[in-house]
């Protein structure tokens, strides 16, 4: 096994084993593909509760403007909606080989991932935030990802907001997995 650390926004992802995770916003595919395309940081495979995998989708934040801060806080969601979104159907695209050869540009953990059983969550964590921030930015995310998460049949609680705590609870922040 062998680990990788992720540095974006100001904090320090992982360490996540290679395996599992994808530098989706530096990858090669991306790079080819990348114009009307907005993309996440990285993605990461989990073990859900029940022992099915789960692909969290992760976009990093310094900051973010206020809810009351209109129209750039709707700007905000949109650009987050996007590219959650985005990053979820290149990796389910690529995973379904719709780009030739690409495959084996996944991470090993990916390639052998079943589709049916997997499941996903999109995930916001903000740099600095506080937890009383957190609700309405959550509110307006999960409002702005309800098509997808409808469409896929996913759980309620597929859209999470995280500051830097949360993330650490979560096992995302360098030194905290297990």
């Amino acid at each position: 096994m062998r680990d990788i650390t992720i540095r974006e926004s100001g904090m320090d992802f992982g360490p996540f084993d290679v395996s599992d995770v994808w530098q989706v916003e530096t990858c090669t595919l991306y790079e080819r593909i990348k114009e009307g395309v907005q993309i996440a940081e990285f993605v990461v495979l989990r073990q859900g509760k029940a022992g099915q995998p789960v692909t969290w989708i992760v976009e990093a934040k310094s900051s973010s403007p206020r809810p009351e801060n209109q129209p750039n806080f709707d700007a905000f969601i949109e650009e987050i909606r996007s590219k959650l979104s985005d990053a979820f159907m290149l990796t389910v695209a690529t995973r379904l080989e719709r780009f030739e050869g690409e495959l084996t540009n996944l991470p090993t953990g990916f390639q052998q991932m079943d589709l049916k059983t997997a499941n996903y969550t999109f995930i916001l964590i903000i740099k600095d935030h506080q937890d009383a921030w957190l609700d309405p930015i959550q509110n307006a995310l999960v409002k702005a990802m309800k098509g997808l998460v409808k469409t896929w049949n996913l759980p309620p609680a597929s859209v999470a907001v995280l500051n830097e705590e949360g993330a650490k609870q979560k096992g995302l922040i360098l030194g905290t997995n297990q």
